[in-house]
């Protein structure tokens, strides 16, 4: 049996997800398993999913997918590059995953490819720092450097979302040199962060109609929409960032300078910049808004202002992620998780108690995301579902 490996958030889970795991197995086979990497309770964006990682991993195997595994927090709130350097490396560890399959604007893995590897290369380093001295974004950098590398047309792949995230993708693939095939998906209906009037919408537009009580039932899967429903009616949800934001203001005034120096992606005075407005502002908006700059984008204001609150440190990236926390899984999961131990480089954690055999800097890893959990819980309008410590007692979700 052929296994296919996604990356995800499934923030929320919704029809284009769907059809990306049921045109994998079109191409590679119905018999194929799925295997998720899903990202937990806050997202690569900088801000809370809108829904718990339990009930998006019992969303996603419930529509299609075979097994979900939780990517630690430290990876959830990272850069595309280290996010994917995390994801794909716990699927390579695993040992038992033959195919990565992404979306991808283009559909065009020889191009998507190229870049991966110009990426790494002296002379693309050669012509960022040219760009970088000129003062430009870095974004706006890398697609210069690579148009002049590899030549023109290939920037703009760093330009579109899945795209630029399948190259960082394919950069940690070949950096461990796993042995897995690429497969692009072409992503139909909205694209990133677009509105459109199609069945198939974007996860900002749904997440938006769900806190706003819009009907989203046309674009979710029947069991995906069936799943967040209950979650709403449990008063488990849905969580925005509003419902969040004392808890997260709170944490951030209690930091001191030093705590801000050893945030991931703290340079160039940026993390004494945000220490400052943290100190004063009322809001997160009005936080983002006082350090944004040209030079930096909001959404790396925003990863490292959460990362200050969750206690995300730089430190937690000198080591690959070290276990594979198992959220749900299907009978042909079952079978899957029976390999992947016998394969494996990497510990499966399948029973809360598992947890206690971990090395101490990957104890250190889960007891991070289960804080984190532990403040998530605390935005549920039910305050019965608040309590403390439920990510070391709960087990995965099976279909049997």
């Amino acid at each position: 049996m052929t296994i296919a490996g996604i990356i995800a958030e499934y923030n929320p889970f919704h029809l284009g997800h769907q059809y990306h795991i049921q045109e994998t197995r079109r191409r590679l086979g119905e018999d194929c398993g799925i295997v998720c990497v899903m990202s937990g309770d806050f997202v690569q964006r900088g801000e809370p999913a809108i829904f718990s990682k339990f009930a998006r991993a019992k969303a996603a195997v419930c529509c299609g997918a075979d097994l979900v595994v939780e990517l630690p927090l430290p990876w959830c709130m990272a850069s595309a590059e280290r996010f994917s350097q995390g994801a794909v490396q716990i699927l390579g560890d695993l040992g038992i995953v033959d195919v990565l399959s992404f979306g991808s604007e283009s559909g065009d893995v020889a191009a998507i490819a190229a870049v991966s590897k110009e990426l790494d290369s002296d002379l693309y380093s050669m012509e960022l720092r040219r760009y970088l001295d000129q003062g430009m974004t870095f974004a706006a950098c890398r697609q210069k450097a690579v148009e002049n590398t590899l030549g023109p047309g290939y920037g703009e792949i760093l330009c579109r979302p899945n795209d630029n995230l399948a190259v960082e993708y394919l950069r940690a693939l070949y950096s461990n040199a796993y042995n897995m095939k690429p497969l692009a998906v072409c992503r139909i209906g909205a694209g990133h962060d677009e509105r459109t009037a199609g069945r198939i919408r974007s996860g900002s537009d749904l997440r938006e109609q769900i806190i706003h009580d819009g009907s989203v039932e046309s674009f979710l899967p029947p069991e995906a929409q069936s799943i967040f429903q209950y979650e709403m009616q449990q008063g488990r949800g849905p969580v925005a960032e509003g419902e969040i934001e004392l808890l997260l203001l709170s944490r951030l005034r209690m930091l001191a300078k030093t705590d801000f120096e050893s945030i991931p992606d703290a340079s160039e005075g940026l993390e004494q910049k945000l220490f400052s407005a943290c100190q004063v502002h009322a809001s997160l908006s009005d936080i983002y808004h006082s350090v944004k700059s040209k030079r930096y984008t909001h959404a790396r204001i925003r990863r490292m202002t959460l990362s200050a609150a969750l206690g995300i440190q730089k430190m937690h990236f000198f080591e690959r992620p070290s276990y594979a926390r198992i959220l749900a899984f299907n009978a042909a999961g079952s079978q899957i998780l029976k390999e992947a131990k016998q394969k494996g480089r990497i510990p499966i954690l399948s029973k809360p108690a598992a947890v206690k055999t971990l090395e101490p800097s990957a104890y250190k890893v889960f007891e991070l995301t289960a804080k984190a959990h532990d403040l998530y819980v605390l935005t549920y309008k039910n305050a019965g579902f608040r309590a403390g410590g439920q990510d070391w007692t709960s087990s995965p979700y099976r279909i049997c």
